[in-house]
C-alpha cells in the first residue's frame, strides 16, 4: 500500500475510489494529475503507471477498477476492439 495524503485520500473518495482496489484507484488518478494527456490500456497502466509509483496489482484488479472510476466518471473508456484505452475525461477527468 502507497502512502497517501489526507487530501489525496479525501479525492479517492470523492472520485468513488474505496475498498481493496483504492491504491489503484488512487494511483491511475494521481498519475492522470502529473501526465493529463496520458491514455493507455489496462495492459500500459498495469505495466507503467502504477509500478512507478510502487503499486503492483494483477491486470485483472486493474481493470476492475478501470471500469468502475469510468463508470463513475472519473475517467474516461474509449473503446478500441478488445483492448479499450482509458484517459483523464475530457474537460479535467477528477478535478485536480
Amino acid at each position: 500500500m502507497t502512502g497517501t495524503s489526507a487530501k489525496q485520500d479525501e479525492e479517492a473518495a470523492d472520485a468513488g475510489v474505496r475498498g481493496p482496489g483504492a491504491d489503484i484507484g488512487e494511483g491511475i488518478l494521481e498519475y492522470l494529475r502529473s501526465h493529463p494527456q496520458a491514455s493507455d490500456t489496462s495492459t500500459g497502466i498495469c505495466t507503467w503507471w502504477l509500478p512507478a509509483q510502487g503499486i503492483y496489482r494483477t491486470e485483472a484488479q486493474v481493470k476492475a477498477v478501470l471500469e468502475q472510476l469510468a463508470e463513475e466518471g472519473a475517467i474516461e473508456r474509449i473503446a478500441l476492439g478488445d483492448a479499450p484505452i482509458y484517459r483523464r475525461r475530457a474537460g479535467g477527468g477528477d478535478g485536480g
